[in-house]
């Protein structure tokens, strides 16, 4: 699917696309297309709960659930994974992926 996205828009090389997912399906399809595979975990599928349902669980809770969501996602062959979507830009700039 990802690569008959960047076909549809002409986009190329996939080497520079970044697909952003929350599971590990998400992480192998970013790689297959020759992608920058990037996972969330706070609200993705691998937590499974609403951000309102995560602040309310104690911080070693959340913790683990962060580091088990975290370990599929790279498993499944994440280049980076954050916690939360809008820590992604500073990723990317953080590995000089964006401007």
């Amino acid at each position: 699917m990802i690569f008959r996205c960047m076909e549809a828009l002409g986009v190329y090389p996939p080497a520079a696309v970044v697909a952003v997912g929350d599971t590990p399906a998400d992480m192998r399809a970013a790689k297959n297309a020759g992608c920058v595979a990037v996972g969330v975990v706070d609200s993705g599928n691998e937590v499974g709960l609403s951000e309102a349902e995560l602040a309310a669980r104690p911080a070693d809770e959340v913790h683990e659930l962060r580091v088990t969501a975290f370990r599929r996602l790279m498993a499944a062959g994440a280049d980076s994974v954050a916690n939360r979507i809008d820590q992604v830009p500073a990723l990317l700039r953080a590995a000089g992926m964006l401007s």
